[in-house]
């Protein structure tokens, strides 16, 4: 996505601040209740979840979707959507990511345009006005304008009526360094599985969502990242770059963003907080290592 382009055509948009994307209407568990309630409460499911709860969300989370995302209802089924995210590219359905996600965080709503004002720079989140009160927006979701880029006062909000946020980023700079500063605003963050957040990240998610941040197109999964985007030799990786493992035979698990000098940073699993770590020593070393660039990084 960037500046003055008009997102893919949807059905709905999300009218939450953060909605999770489920692999099923029955994924979600007791401890999930704060997560899909209708008006959900997501910093503290985040806050609430244990490492039992945490490593739990592999094979329920599939991602996670951000305030006014354009999305395509294709089925529905007890009070969930089957969703695309058109906004998350995935070798999983050419349409966008998919995944089910509560109704109740979704609004119809077509053929309402605006231009992209920006990308919510404040981390972790930002703060949208609106007329009900204000909204709380995760770091990295883009918003849209009725009176072009630099009209803060005149938010598009989903389903209707306007707001008003002045924590955008109004016209991203590229450059791989400014990839690694915003990655390094993570530091210290709390690895969540399927995190795609200024609250929680795996490690795709940090890769696209800072990617996202600045307006660069990346896929939202690690095998997905490494199929794109420009093959480079090991020699050839600078600051921005992705560095991708996979063990002998089988497809890649990992990604982090190249800081230079055998650097990444990198969320690693559930129970570790996103880190500098070094990808030239073990256990890294022992894996196919896979680099590529991005256009704008």
């Amino acid at each position: 996505m960037s500046p003055g382009a008009q997102p893919p055509a949807a059905s709905h948009r999300i009218a939450v601040p953060v909605t999770v994307v489920w692999s099923e209407p029955r994924a979600p568990r007791p401890d999930d209740h704060l997560a899909v309630a209708p008006v959900p409460d997501y910093p503290a499911w985040v806050s609430s979840l244990d490492l039992p709860a945490r490593r739990g969300l592999l094979g329920r989370v599939l991602t996670h979707g951000l305030f006014d995302e354009p999305v395509r209802v294709i089925d529905e089924r007890a009070g969930y959507g089957a969703v695309v995210l058109p906004e998350q590219p995935s070798s999983l359905d050419a349409q966008g990511y998919p995944g089910w996600v509560p109704l109740s965080h979704l609004v119809a709503e077509e053929g309402r345009a605006g231009a992209l004002a920006g990308a919510v720079a404040s981390f972790p989140s930002g703060v949208l006005e609106t007329a009900a009160g204000p909204v709380g927006l995760s770091y990295g979701t883009w918003l849209r304008t009725r009176g072009g880029r630099r009209a803060p006062d005149r938010i598009l909000l989903p389903g209707g009526g306007e707001g008003r946020c002045e924590e955008l980023l109004d016209t991203p700079r590229k450059g791989g360094q400014l990839v690694v500063t915003e990655a390094e605003r993570f530091l210290g963050l709390d690895y969540l599985w399927g995190g795609l957040s200024g609250y929680g990240v795996d490690c795709s998610g940090l890769v696209a969502l800072v990617h996202r941040r600045l307006g660069i197109a990346v896929p939202r999964d690690a095998h997905d990242q490494a199929s794109s985007g420009t093959a480079l030799a090991a020699e050839e990786a600078r600051p921005g770059d992705l560095v991708l493992f996979a063990r002998p035979g089988e497809p890649v698990h990992h990604v982090g963003i190249v800081r230079g000098e055998g650097e990444m940073v990198h969320a690693p699993r559930t129970g570790c907080r996103v880190e500098i770590a070094r990808f030239d020593e073990k256990p890294w070393l022992d894996e196919e290592r896979l680099f590529r660039r991005y256009a704008g990084a």
